[in-house]
């Protein structure tokens, strides 16, 4: 099987198919891709949390972060789409990286 770098990178640091579609299936549900934050990123990936109110503040630390533009510009798109309509499948699209932003006491 061809694999992407992204797919080997992630395989490389412990992912693996089911935990990949944990992580990234709900994506696709509202997208016909799904971008990864980084080309290797650590495993495992944060817990997803219950639905929240979007801040503000997210808009710009997801800039700042070093990650891949796609996801940036993906994981904004869904952020947006949440604050829209506010269904859990928005919320769930958002990946648990960014939703760890709101657990950040400020």
């Amino acid at each position: 099987m061809i694999c992407c770098p992204g797919c080997v990178a992630h395989r490389d640091t412990g992912w693996l198919p089911t935990t990949l579609l944990e992580t990234y299936g709900p994506m696709f549900k509202v997208a016909d891709k799904a971008y990864f934050p980084t080309i290797a990123r650590p495993f495992p990936a944060p817990t997803r949390l219950s639905p929240q109110r979007i801040l503000s503040q997210v808009y710009h630390w997801i800039q700042q972060q070093g990650f891949l533009q796609g996801f940036v510009e993906q994981q904004t798109h869904f952020l947006h789409q949440y604050e829209k309509h506010g269904t859990v499948e928005w919320w769930n699209a958002i990946d648990p990286i960014v939703q760890q932003y709101f657990n950040i006491t400020f």
